[in-house]
């Protein structure tokens, strides 16, 4: 079998994917055969990792470099590196950077390289990250896809039968079908042999698909939760670890549990966090809070309550996108803006601070559409709320794909900077306008252009 080095391009926007899909491979049969490390954007080579791997003492596994494996006493010279790089559409100018700095640095090494694409964007158009330069992709959930291609590489086998792999042959895009849903429960929600932590990941699968988002393209239209049981096993290992705090992560942190998408059981979400205190102590538990947001229709008095009883946090976050209830219906919401409306005043009233995300320059917006949504804004405003505000970016797999980035219009923006000036929290849309407009020009570039890399 051959030593397959895994080098994960890790970032402050992807830390929870890398985590997660360390865990999967620490957790797989293909650990014994395959080494991870981490590159770090800023550091002078992208696999200072492998540099350090060398370097040490035999039998060392500190420095953040390769992890030292029951099978292996010290690391050895891979036979094949893969690096790997999992983005959303946001990221995309900076992968290509990675990777065009990758391919030089292996090249003048004269090193065996893989480039290997997961993730939002690349399992949405797979034919134009494959235009970037990357020789395979990775569409969908990975936990069972990555540890599979990755032995396929150590036993010198081709990686054809592995699920969502996508590449290049005869000028044509070749692709596998989708991978499985994968069960939650049979992996591990962080990566505790490597150190890497992250939110626990409650659920998949969203069942409302609105036109803006990715959830339901990604990871399907039926809930999936992790259990009860498990999380309470996870939390245990991960305080063992030395994990001061508890955080999770969801779409709809307020559906765990559902099978339909619709509000969570109390009871249940109050014996979650119960435990979760238990093993963590009072003031490290957080839930509701980014990036474990909520629907609004399910922002409900008794699981807020729950919320409130249980968790550190002083707020509970849940998304509007929109004030135009026309906006709403058009992008498959399947709520109203009185249901923000409840929510906040819900939260408010269990002593909380609501934060409120809006979607400014929505695909088919008038002027009557971003008027209701400036009203929506201070209505929150003037409530007591929390304003994060974003801007319109379009992602591959939606169906506002094709779309052109958002735009804040001038009443808007107006609006917003005065919030701003009485000290009140709007957001980074500015940041995110200034994303989606390099990211645009960007892949536009990349389609006129035929590609950036052989």
């Amino acid at each position: 079998m051959r030593r397959i080095a895994l080098v994960l391009a890790e970032h402050r926007y992807n830390k929870n994917s890398v985590a997660v899909l360390t865990g999967a491979v620490e957790a797989s049969a293909c650990a014994a055969h395959v080494d991870v490390c981490f590159s770090k954007p800023g550091a002078a080579s992208v696999f200072a990792c492998l540099d350090r791997a060398s370097a040490r003492p035999p039998g060392h596994a500190g420095g953040g470099a390769i992890p030292i494996t029951p099978q292996t006493k010290s690391p050895r010279t891979p036979d094949m590196i893969v690096l790997g790089c999992s983005f959303a559409t946001a990221a995309v100018p900076d992968a290509a950077a990675t990777l065009r700095r990758a391919r030089i640095e292996a090249a003048g090494r004269g090193w065996p390289l893989v480039t290997l694409a997961g993730g939002p964007h690349p399992s949405g158009d797979p034919a134009g990250t494959l235009a970037m330069g990357f020789d395979l992709v990775l569409c969908g959930e990975g936990e069972e896809a990555l540890p599979l291609l990755l032995d396929r590489f150590a036993a010198e086998t081709s990686p054809g039968d592995v699920p969502g792999l996508c590449w290049m042959e005869g000028g044509a895009l070749h692709r596998n079908p989708r991978p499985r849903t994968v069960d939650l429960d049979t992996f591990p929600p962080f990566a505790p042999g490597a150190g890497r932590n992250a939110p626990f990941e409650l659920s998949r699968g969203c069942p409302w698909g609105c036109r803006f988002c990715e959830t339901t393209f990604l990871t399907g239209a039926r809930p999936r939760h992790r259990s009860l049981e498990r999380l309470v096993h996870w939390a245990e290992v991960a305080r063992a670890n030395g994990n001061r705090d508890l955080r999770f992560l969801s779409a709809d942190s307020f559906a765990w549990g559902s099978t339909d998408g619709g509000p969570a059981d109390p009871v249940r979400l109050d014996e979650l966090l119960g435990e979760s205190v238990r093993i963590f102590g009072r003031g490290h538990v957080f839930f509701g809070s980014f990036p474990s947001e909520a629907r609004p229709e399910h922002v409900t008095p008794n699981l807020v309550e729950v919320v409130a009883r249980h968790a550190a946090n002083d707020c509970i976050a849940f998304g509007a996108q929109s004030g135009s209830d026309r906006i709403l219906k058009a992008i498959h919401r399947g709520h109203d803006s009185d249901a923000v409306r409840r929510a906040a005043r819900v939260v408010l009233a269990a002593g909380l601070r609501p934060i409120v995300d809006f979607i400014c320059g929505l695909p088919g917006e008038d002027p009557s559409d971003r008027e209701a949504t400036r009203g929506l804004i201070r209505e929150l405003a003037d409530l007591g709320a929390v304003v994060h505000t974003h801007t319109f970016m379009p992602l591959p797999g939606t169906h506002l794909w094709a779309g052109p980035p958002g735009e804040v219009d001038d009443v808007t923006r107006e609006l917003l900077d005065t919030l701003a000036s009485q000290g009140r929290h709007i957001g980074r849309w500015r940041t995110h306008q200034g994303q989606a407009r390099r990211t645009a020009a960007f892949l536009a570039a990349l389609e006129h252009g035929g590609g950036i890399l052989p």
